[in-house]
């Protein structure tokens, strides 16, 4: 389950009510405070794309977004949403509003950062891990940061927040490499879920990072087969799981959600 039950019922209820409505409807609403990031990983378009631009919202603004989409779940992203000055209140009055968060975070402030929060079952960082040790600091281009980010994930769980990850598949990612996290995050951080998905090519990315159909469906065919002997908590429903392992064919729009 991606949400705690109470989450999931909200948003259920949510689905419920616009799908009787028969129009389309957000689900999510992207909100990004900062295009401003203290780290530049390899297969992040997002900094080369907004290299010039620095703009921020103000809190009022953030929260402004939140009150006019209908969207029951905020994923606060960017840029890296805690070198936002104002991220606290914004994640205090988007609960307010009844909102489910994610907050999307490389972790390297989060320790530091914690104290500014209140766990909450509608609240959920999600941390940036592309594969154990080697791989990850490789990737983030930034030596350290997967101990620093597994000391943050403990930390945050221990002081009662919900914590998951986000994986990025990359050409060169090794399946196992990826499958030994799934283990490590599970047996030994007690994770309550992993997002993985595959990177894909846009103009701002190096296209040798990028994977062509036929080898991340291999790849997240060994994924999916680990995750149902292991037990792994993959956040991904069974239809996205048969698209990324080549069981399915989905159409690409710009309101969907799997």
């Amino acid at each position: 389950m991606k949400f705690p039950l109470a989450s999931t019922v909200s948003i259920g209820k949510y689905v419920a009510v616009q799908q009787r409505k028969g129009e389309r409807y957000p689900l999510v609403l992207m909100l990004e405070p900062t295009l401003a990031c203290n780290i530049a990983c390899i297969g992040c378009g997002k900094i080369r794309e907004y290299e010039s631009n620095r703009a921020r919202l103000s809190v009022e603004e953030c929260v402004d977004s939140a009150v006019q989409c209908p969207a029951p779940v905020v994923s606060i992203c960017g840029g890296e949403p805690l070198v936002y000055k104002g991220i606290d209140e914004v994640v205090t009055q988007v609960l307010e509003l009844g909102k489910t968060i994610e907050l999307c975070t490389n972790a390297l402030r989060l320790e530091q950062c914690l104290d500014w929060f209140e766990p909450s079952n509608r609240l959920t960082f999600v941390i940036h891990l592309d594969g154990m040790r080697e791989i990850h600091d490789y990737v983030c281009d930034y030596p350290g940061l997967w101990d620093i980010a597994i000391d943050a994930i403990k930390t945050a769980r221990d002081r009662g927040f919900r914590v998951t990850t986000n994986t990025t598949i990359f050409k060169e990612t090794e399946v196992g490499d990826v499958i030994e996290m799934m283990r490590y995050l599970t047996d030994e951080v007690g994770i309550d879920g992993m997002l993985v998905a595959p990177g894909y090519q846009y103009s701002q990315i190096d296209p040798a990072l990028t994977m062509t159909r036929d080898e991340h469906e291999e790849k997240f065919r060994a994924i999916r087969a680990a995750t149902k002997e292991h037990g792994y908590r993959w956040i991904a429903t069974p239809i996205y799981q048969d698209f990324l392992t080549g069981q399915r064919e989905l159409t690409c729009a710009p309101w969907g959600s799997i």
